[in-house]
């Protein structure tokens, strides 16, 4: 139900900014697959490098980081985002 809500939202600027940064304080005070769902949707949603690294960390602190974007990850330019994907990709060997 969130999710659908999310997809409809486009805020941009500032203001998306700071949806972002409230989506990533949601899912740092949560667990479980909602607060994965909601990082993941960030990840994929974001232009931001520092919301989509935390929703990287987060995805990985919860054991639920996805191949997919794991992979994906490794050609980020943010080297700190490419080492927190780089765990999934290396507990998977």
């Amino acid at each position: 139900m969130i999710l659908v809500a999310l997809e409809r939202l486009s805020p941009s600027g500032d203001e998306g900014h700071a949806f972002e940064t409230s989506i990533v304080d949601i899912f740092q005070e949560n667990h479980g697959a909602p607060a994965a769902v909601l990082a993941e949707w960030l990840y994929d949603a974001t232009t931001c490098s520092v919301c989509r690294l935390r929703a990287v960390e987060r995805l990985a602190q919860l054991a639920m980081l996805p191949v997919t974007i794991a992979q994906e990850c490794q050609y980020d330019a943010v080297p700190a985002t490419q080492q927190a994907a780089g765990c999934r990709l290396q507990a998977r060997r």
